[in-house]
Protein backbone atom coordinates (compact mmCIF):
# COMPACT_ATOMS: atom_id res chain seq x y z
CA UNK A 1 0.00 0.00 0.00
CA UNK A 2 1.47 3.33 -1.11
CA UNK A 3 0.42 6.35 1.06
CA UNK A 4 0.36 10.06 0.10
CA UNK A 5 0.23 13.25 1.68
CA UNK A 6 -0.17 16.71 0.72
CA UNK A 7 -0.28 19.70 2.81
CA UNK A 8 -0.31 23.54 1.76
CA UNK A 9 -1.81 26.93 2.97
CA UNK A 10 -2.42 29.06 0.04
CA UNK A 11 -0.14 31.61 -0.58
CA UNK A 12 0.65 31.49 3.50
CA UNK A 13 -2.16 34.16 4.30
CA UNK A 14 -5.78 33.81 6.12
CA UNK A 15 -8.78 35.20 4.28
CA UNK A 16 -8.33 38.83 5.37
CA UNK A 17 -4.35 39.00 4.34
CA UNK A 18 -3.18 38.29 7.60
CA UNK A 19 -1.13 34.85 8.78
CA UNK A 20 -2.92 32.03 10.16
CA UNK A 21 -2.81 31.66 13.67
CA UNK A 22 -1.06 28.78 15.60
CA UNK A 23 -4.09 27.46 15.85
CA UNK A 24 -4.74 27.29 12.18
CA UNK A 25 -1.41 25.59 11.89
CA UNK A 26 -1.61 22.78 14.36
CA UNK A 27 -4.94 22.03 13.07
CA UNK A 28 -3.28 21.67 9.59
CA UNK A 29 -0.17 19.78 10.92
CA UNK A 30 -2.52 17.57 12.48
CA UNK A 31 -4.73 16.80 9.56
CA UNK A 32 -1.49 16.10 7.57
CA UNK A 33 0.00 13.93 10.59
CA UNK A 34 -2.94 11.93 10.32
CA UNK A 35 -3.13 11.28 6.46
CA UNK A 36 0.59 10.21 6.54
CA UNK A 37 0.37 8.03 9.15
CA UNK A 38 -3.48 6.44 10.06
CA UNK A 39 -3.46 3.68 7.44
CA UNK A 40 -0.16 1.86 8.25
CA UNK A 41 -0.56 2.63 12.37
CA UNK A 42 -1.60 -0.24 14.41
CA UNK A 43 -4.20 0.49 17.26
CA UNK A 44 -1.71 2.19 19.98
CA UNK A 45 -0.68 3.90 17.05
CA UNK A 46 -3.57 5.49 16.14
CA UNK A 47 -2.60 9.78 15.75
CA UNK A 48 -6.45 10.47 16.78
CA UNK A 49 -6.08 8.58 19.89
CA UNK A 50 -4.60 10.48 23.04
CA UNK A 51 -3.38 7.75 25.15
CA UNK A 52 -3.06 8.14 29.12
CA UNK A 53 0.38 6.58 30.92
CA UNK A 54 0.42 6.79 34.60
CA UNK A 55 3.82 6.04 36.21
CA UNK A 56 3.79 5.68 40.14
CA UNK A 57 7.20 5.54 42.05
CA UNK A 58 8.52 6.64 45.60
CA UNK A 59 9.26 10.10 45.63
CA UNK A 60 12.72 9.29 46.57
CA UNK A 61 12.64 7.56 42.94
CA UNK A 62 11.27 10.25 41.59
CA UNK A 63 13.29 12.72 42.44
CA UNK A 64 16.34 10.82 42.06
CA UNK A 65 15.71 10.49 38.38
CA UNK A 66 14.74 14.41 37.94
CA UNK A 67 18.43 14.74 38.89
CA UNK A 68 19.99 11.96 37.29
CA UNK A 69 22.31 13.67 34.22
CA UNK A 70 25.85 13.84 33.45
CA UNK A 71 28.62 16.80 33.01
CA UNK A 72 27.07 18.28 29.25
CA UNK A 73 31.30 20.33 29.42
CA UNK A 74 32.58 16.83 29.23
CA UNK A 75 29.99 15.12 27.13
CA UNK A 76 30.89 18.26 24.27
CA UNK A 77 34.35 18.47 25.27
CA UNK A 78 37.42 16.85 24.19
CA UNK A 79 37.03 13.53 25.82
CA UNK A 80 33.75 12.89 23.83
CA UNK A 81 36.25 11.48 21.09
CA UNK A 82 37.75 8.55 23.33
CA UNK A 83 34.00 7.04 23.01
CA UNK A 84 30.50 7.34 23.86
CA UNK A 85 30.27 9.18 27.24
CA UNK A 86 28.57 8.01 30.45
CA UNK A 87 25.15 10.42 30.59
CA UNK A 88 24.91 9.49 34.60
CA UNK A 89 21.14 8.07 33.93
CA UNK A 90 19.87 5.31 35.93
CA UNK A 91 17.12 2.69 36.13
CA UNK A 92 14.18 3.48 38.36
CA UNK A 93 11.49 1.34 39.80
CA UNK A 94 8.08 2.15 39.09
CA UNK A 95 4.60 0.43 38.79
CA UNK A 96 2.88 1.68 34.95
CA UNK A 97 -0.48 1.98 33.97
CA UNK A 98 -0.88 2.45 29.88
CA UNK A 99 -4.80 3.03 29.18
CA UNK A 100 -5.79 1.26 32.05
CA UNK A 101 -3.79 -2.11 31.87
CA UNK A 102 -0.97 -2.36 35.08
CA UNK A 103 2.35 -3.50 35.18
CA UNK A 104 4.52 -3.92 37.96
CA UNK A 105 7.97 -3.94 37.95
CA UNK A 106 9.06 -1.81 35.38
CA UNK A 107 12.10 0.13 35.11
CA UNK A 108 12.43 3.76 34.29
CA UNK A 109 15.23 5.80 33.27
CA UNK A 110 15.62 9.46 31.59
CA UNK A 111 16.55 9.92 28.50
CA UNK A 112 17.16 13.00 26.68
CA UNK A 113 20.79 15.34 25.09
CA UNK A 114 20.82 18.97 25.85
CA UNK A 115 18.01 19.95 24.03
CA UNK A 116 15.47 17.62 25.51
CA UNK A 117 17.36 17.62 28.79
CA UNK A 118 14.52 18.74 31.63
CA UNK A 119 14.41 18.23 35.09
CA UNK A 120 10.77 19.33 35.32
CA UNK A 121 9.15 17.42 32.41
CA UNK A 122 11.80 15.01 31.81
CA UNK A 123 11.82 12.81 28.60
CA UNK A 124 11.88 9.02 30.04
CA UNK A 125 12.06 5.47 28.48
CA UNK A 126 10.61 2.45 30.17
CA UNK A 127 11.46 -0.85 29.85
CA UNK A 128 9.18 -3.73 30.62
CA UNK A 129 9.78 -7.21 32.52
CA UNK A 130 11.80 -9.51 30.54
CA UNK A 131 9.25 -12.16 31.01
CA UNK A 132 7.21 -12.91 27.81
CA UNK A 133 4.26 -12.63 29.71
CA UNK A 134 4.73 -9.47 31.21
CA UNK A 135 5.63 -7.55 28.34
CA UNK A 136 3.54 -4.22 27.41
CA UNK A 137 1.52 -3.61 24.86
CA UNK A 138 2.15 -5.64 21.93
CA UNK A 139 4.51 -7.28 23.37
CA UNK A 140 7.17 -4.65 23.56
CA UNK A 141 9.95 -4.74 25.69
CA UNK A 142 10.53 -1.18 26.18
CA UNK A 143 8.90 2.10 25.13
CA UNK A 144 9.71 5.98 24.93
CA UNK A 145 8.15 8.87 26.37
CA UNK A 146 9.88 12.06 24.08
CA UNK A 147 8.93 15.61 26.03
CA UNK A 148 9.48 17.61 22.64
CA UNK A 149 9.88 19.98 25.17
CA UNK A 150 11.02 22.56 21.91
CA UNK A 151 8.20 22.38 19.89
CA UNK A 152 4.70 23.50 21.42
CA UNK A 153 2.58 21.98 18.76
CA UNK A 154 3.93 17.93 19.83
CA UNK A 155 3.57 17.33 16.29
CA UNK A 156 6.72 17.90 14.39
CA UNK A 157 8.17 14.51 15.56
CA UNK A 158 5.09 12.50 14.52
CA UNK A 159 4.73 14.41 11.49
CA UNK A 160 8.47 13.65 10.42
CA UNK A 161 7.83 10.54 11.23
CA UNK A 162 4.61 9.35 9.33
CA UNK A 163 6.00 11.10 6.22
CA UNK A 164 9.45 9.34 6.24
CA UNK A 165 7.20 6.10 6.41
CA UNK A 166 4.79 7.25 3.74
CA UNK A 167 7.87 7.78 1.36
CA UNK A 168 8.74 3.53 2.03
CA UNK A 169 11.18 4.76 4.57
CA UNK A 170 11.83 2.41 8.20
CA UNK A 171 10.69 5.19 10.83
CA UNK A 172 9.74 4.75 14.26
CA UNK A 173 6.08 5.29 14.97
CA UNK A 174 4.29 7.76 17.06
CA UNK A 175 1.62 8.30 19.03
CA UNK A 176 0.55 11.12 21.46
CA UNK A 177 0.15 10.31 25.67
CA UNK A 178 -1.26 11.93 29.01
CA UNK A 179 1.96 11.63 31.57
CA UNK A 180 1.59 11.40 34.88
CA UNK A 181 4.03 10.48 37.57
CA UNK A 182 2.79 10.01 41.21
CA UNK A 183 -0.24 11.87 40.43
CA UNK A 184 1.71 15.23 38.83
CA UNK A 185 0.15 15.77 35.17
CA UNK A 186 3.85 16.31 33.13
CA UNK A 187 1.34 17.17 29.83
CA UNK A 188 1.14 15.71 26.60
CA UNK A 189 4.68 13.45 25.77
CA UNK A 190 5.28 12.05 22.56
CA UNK A 191 5.17 7.90 22.77
CA UNK A 192 7.59 6.02 19.66
CA UNK A 193 8.55 3.60 18.88
CA UNK A 194 12.09 2.39 20.06
CA UNK A 195 14.61 1.54 17.42
CA UNK A 196 15.82 -1.81 18.59
CA UNK A 197 15.55 -5.37 17.68
CA UNK A 198 11.96 -5.89 17.46
CA UNK A 199 11.84 -2.29 15.44
CA UNK A 200 14.81 -4.24 13.24
CA UNK A 201 12.55 -7.09 12.68
CA UNK A 202 9.58 -5.31 11.83
CA UNK A 203 10.95 -2.95 9.23
CA UNK A 204 13.99 -5.08 8.14
CA UNK A 205 12.61 -8.42 7.85
CA UNK A 206 15.68 -9.30 10.57
CA UNK A 207 16.87 -8.43 13.41
CA UNK A 208 20.69 -9.92 12.68
CA UNK A 209 23.20 -7.55 12.78
CA UNK A 210 24.97 -4.40 14.13
CA UNK A 211 23.08 -1.66 15.61
CA UNK A 212 24.28 1.73 16.40
CA UNK A 213 22.86 5.01 17.73
CA UNK A 214 24.79 8.46 16.72
CA UNK A 215 24.84 11.45 19.10
CA UNK A 216 27.53 13.64 17.74
CA UNK A 217 29.25 11.07 15.48
CA UNK A 218 29.88 10.91 12.16
CA UNK A 219 31.22 8.23 9.55
CA UNK A 220 34.73 9.44 10.05
CA UNK A 221 37.60 7.44 11.51
CA UNK A 222 38.18 9.79 13.87
CA UNK A 223 34.08 10.00 15.48
CA UNK A 224 33.70 5.92 14.66
CA UNK A 225 33.97 5.11 18.25
CA UNK A 226 31.02 7.98 19.23
CA UNK A 227 28.82 5.11 17.44
CA UNK A 228 27.42 3.82 20.57
CA UNK A 229 26.55 0.11 20.31
CA UNK A 230 23.36 -1.16 21.05
CA UNK A 231 22.20 -4.53 23.11
CA UNK A 232 23.15 -7.35 20.64
CA UNK A 233 25.72 -5.95 19.18
CA UNK A 234 28.73 -7.89 18.89
CA UNK A 235 31.89 -6.00 18.80
CA UNK A 236 33.74 -7.83 15.89
CA UNK A 237 30.48 -5.72 13.71
CA UNK A 238 32.29 -2.78 13.96
CA UNK A 239 33.88 -3.47 10.93
CA UNK A 240 31.38 -2.30 9.20
CA UNK A 241 31.36 1.50 10.59
CA UNK A 242 34.64 0.80 9.01
CA UNK A 243 33.25 -0.61 5.66
CA UNK A 244 30.74 2.12 5.35
CA UNK A 245 33.12 5.02 6.40
CA UNK A 246 35.76 3.91 3.80
CA UNK A 247 33.30 3.80 1.00
CA UNK A 248 31.59 7.66 1.95
CA UNK A 249 35.43 8.69 1.97
CA UNK A 250 36.20 7.26 -1.49
CA UNK A 251 38.53 9.58 -3.43
CA UNK A 252 36.36 10.91 -6.35
CA UNK A 253 32.90 10.25 -4.44
CA UNK A 254 31.20 7.55 -2.54
CA UNK A 255 31.41 3.78 -3.51
CA UNK A 256 27.38 3.26 -3.87
CA UNK A 257 27.89 -0.01 -5.28
CA UNK A 258 30.18 -0.47 -1.38
CA UNK A 259 27.63 1.30 0.26
CA UNK A 260 24.31 -0.90 -0.94
CA UNK A 261 25.88 -3.87 0.59
CA UNK A 262 25.88 -2.21 4.05
CA UNK A 263 22.88 -0.10 4.41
Amino acid sequence: MTTSCHAWGGDGRGTRGTRPSWRAWLAWGWLALTACCRAASPAWFDPSVLHAVRLTMTPEEWTALRKDGGDFVALLGPPRTNGPAERGYRDHAAALVMDGERWEGVRVRKRGFVGSFSRERPSLNIEFPSAPDRRGPRGWRRVTLANTQQDASSIQLSAAMGMFRALGLAASRTALATVEVNGENLGVYTLVEPVDRDFLGRTMGSAEGGLWEGTLADFEPGLLPLLEPKRGTKPSEARVLEEVARALGRPGGPDMEALGRWV
